[in-house]
């Protein structure tokens, strides 16, 4: 990706991260689904790769890259968000006595 040199090193990264995470046949996408589905956001993700890398990652980079990892990205990533909540427990309500 000649065009986009700090694209190209984040891929690596996430790259770097699916195959400790998640294993030898893990994609980038496989990694950012994982953590969407564990209840990890973006804004957090970034913050941890910009210390990682040594470079400024923010979350509309993670955002963009993740949705142009492939044809599906959009659609997993918003699968693995919808996983996410379905397993968070219902907040309680509190009562309000007047």
């Amino acid at each position: 990706m000649a065009g986009h040199p700090k694209r190209s090193r984040l891929i690596k990264e996430l790259e770097r991260r699916a195959l400790a995470h998640l294993g030898p046949a893990a994609t980038p996408l496989d990694f950012l689904c994982d953590y969407l589905e564990r209840g990890g956001r973006f804004a957090a993700l970034a913050r941890e790769l910009t210390l990682a890398m040594g470079e400024s990652i923010s979350r509309p980079l993670v955002s963009n890259t993740a949705r142009w990892l492939g044809e599906d990205a959009r659609a997993r990533l918003a699968e693995a968000r919808r996983r996410h909540r379905s397993h968070r427990k219902p907040k309680r309500r509190r009562s309000v006595t007047a």
